[in-house]
């Protein structure tokens, strides 16, 4: 009988271990869900340029074979994001940025669309954009390439609205996230 009762005592220590062990791991899942949720949403601060920081120059070829800079782009408000074929949200993300892209003012020419893909990967990058033909200026380039390096873009999606002197009036990950007065 006394290897039955340390038995029992055993798993019964066990049990009680299991349980506050338990309640630690509960307990700390909520303060860290509650820490997740009292964060601010992510915004310009992770998308790189700051509002009124200047696009650094730049100098890219299109897949029309245009050639393009920043100069290209100010005089008016223009529209940029970046975004990477492989990434998911990137998916959703070009639909929403192809969706707004109709509405800049100035069409096309102020609408460029960059897509991070190496030189290997550039058959899906074009399928990735081809929802963008006729609505913005496609750029494919290697992740840290000219156009995301002047931008300072560090994930994908990134979305700007680019004022028409060249300083970015808003940054966000995403297109729902700019300002209704920056995509007017």
């Amino acid at each position: 009988m006394s290897y039955l009762d340390a038995a029992l005592g055993a798993v019964g220590a066990l049990s009680l271990g299991n349980l506050v062990l338990t309640v630690m791991v509960t307990r700390r899942t909520r303060r860290t869900a509650e820490g997740i949720a009292a964060a601010p949403p992510r915004s310009s601060a992770q998308a790189g340029l700051r509002p009124g920081m200047p696009a650094g120059n730049f100098t890219a070829v299109t897949v029309s074979g245009d050639s393009l800079t920043l100069a290209d782009l100010t005089g008016e408000r223009s529209l940029v994001g970046f975004f990477s074929p492989g990434c998911g949200p990137c998916q959703r993300q070009v639909l929403e940025f192809a969706e707004l892209a109709g509405k800049i003012s100035g069409g096309a020419r102020h609408v460029l669309a960059v897509v991070a893909a190496e030189e290997e990967e550039r058959a899906a990058a074009l399928s990735f954009a081809a929802g963008l033909d006729g609505l913005a200026s496609v750029v494919i380039e290697p992740a840290h390439g000219p156009v995301a390096t002047a931008f300072a873009a560090r994930g994908f999606p990134t979305v700007y609205v680019v004022g028409a002197d060249g300083r970015i009036e808003a940054g966000e990950l995403a297109v729902g996230m700019l300002p209704a007065l920056a995509t007017t």
